[in-house]
C-alpha cells in the first residue's frame, strides 16, 4: 500500500515538474520574443533619430549662413586687418 502511494506521488510530482518546465519555457520564448522585437524598434529608432540629426545640423548651417548675411551682423563680424600691427 505504501508503494502505490509513493508510485502515485512520484507520477504527480513527474506531472508537476513537466507541466512547470513547459510553462517556464513558453514564458521565456515569448519573452526572448518580445526582447528581440524591443531591440528592432530601438534599432529603428537610432536610424531615425540619426537621420532626423543629419538635417538639424545641415538647417543649423543654413540658418548660421542667412544669419551672417545679415549687415548688422556681419559688421560685428568684420576682421580688421590693418597694417603695422
Amino acid at each position: 500500500m505504501l508503494s502505490d502511494y509513493h508510485l502515485i506521488s512520484q507520477i504527480i510530482f513527474n506531472l508537476t515538474f513537466s507541466l512547470v518546465f513547459i510553462a517556464l519555457g513558453i514564458i521565456l520564448i515569448s519573452l526572448l520574443y518580445y526582447l528581440l522585437k524591443l531591440v528592432r524598434n530601438l534599432e529603428n529608432i537610432s536610424k531615425n533619430l540619426e537621420k532626423v540629426s543629419g538635417e538639424v545640423r545641415k538647417n543649423i548651417v543654413l540658418i548660421i549662413e542667412q544669419i551672417s548675411k545679415l549687415p548688422i551682423i556681419s559688421k560685428f563680424f568684420k576682421k580688421n586687418h590693418r597694417k603695422g600691427r
